[in-house]
């Protein structure tokens, strides 16, 4: 019995062939599995760097977005090494992480406004029709997705079409478009709770809420392109176009049926 084992395990040749074998094979694949995930690496540093907020900088950010008209807009800007070590003169200038800069973009406020919008809607809902499905939380997620991808693609394909420089990230538009809903939520939550459905102070309140995003992203737009504090005039059309589309976009969600 001990002979077979020994011949099974230890001293088959045919037996630590295939074991080398598999071992190879799958140490093979390993290396390749880690090959094609360190392409991903560089996004998934790039995204995470939008989620590194603290306290201090969401109570100073949720500031500049609900008072913009008196805060200003700098974002600051440092360099990445590069691959020898010595600081790169051809690396591409890159934007602090928020914790560092609370000009900088992130994607963790306009995450957390998405979700209260949702929930807040489900609630309203719930009140109003006294029912609630997951359809209607689904349906009314989907609609935010698409429609801050649809605002997201029209800034992108109008900097294409207006031949302005690449001055932003994809990301970075993204939490732009992201952070009207902070605004909106408290809206809806402010117009549901005092039952303040056509009164003046809902009205001027959305006026007010509308207002403020759209001078947000005019600030924000601008800063990509200002050159001594000015704007250039080929890039005005997409500053102000950019700013626009954050009113009808806050008009319709903080009124449309629920």
């Amino acid at each position: 019995m001990k002979e077979q084992s020994r011949q099974m395990f230890g001293e088959n040749p045919d037996s630590n062939m295939m074991m080398q074998l598999g071992l190879s094979y799958g140490q093979r694949v390993f290396q390749e599995g880690e090959k094609g995930l360190s392409k991903y690496l560089p996004i998934l540093n790039d995204v995470r760097r939008y989620f590194r907020v603290n306290n201090q900088y969401v109570k100073k950010k949720l500031l500049m977005i609900f008072f913009p008209f008196n805060k200003q807009f700098s974002r600051q800007q440092y360099q990445f090494e590069d691959d020898s070590g010595a600081n790169g003169n051809n690396a591409a200038p890159t934007q602090l992480p928020p914790t560092d800069d609370v000009c900088s973009f992130d994607l963790y406020i306009p995450l957390m406004a998405l979700i209260t919008y949702v929930t807040i809607c489900g609630f309203v809902r719930g009140i109003n029709q006294g029912s609630l499905g997951a359809d209607f939380l689904a349906s009314t997620l989907t609609s935010i997705f698409f429609w801050v991808f649809l605002e997201v693609a029209v800034i992108k394909i109008f900097r294409y079409i207006m031949n302005l420089p690449q001055t932003f990230a994809a990301l970075d538009i993204v939490a732009l478009c992201g952070y009207k809903y902070v605004g909106v939520s408290l809206l809806v939550l402010f117009r549901e709770t005092f039952a303040l459905h056509g009164h003046i102070l809902a009205m001027l309140s959305t006026l007010y809420i509308a207002a403020a995003a759209a001078f947000f992203a005019y600030r924000a737009m601008s800063e990509f392109y200002s050159r001594d504090g000015k704007v250039p005039v080929q890039a005005r059309p997409l500053v102000y176009g950019a700013a626009g589309l954050q009113i009808p976009f806050v008009l319709w969600f903080s009124m449309r049926p629920f």
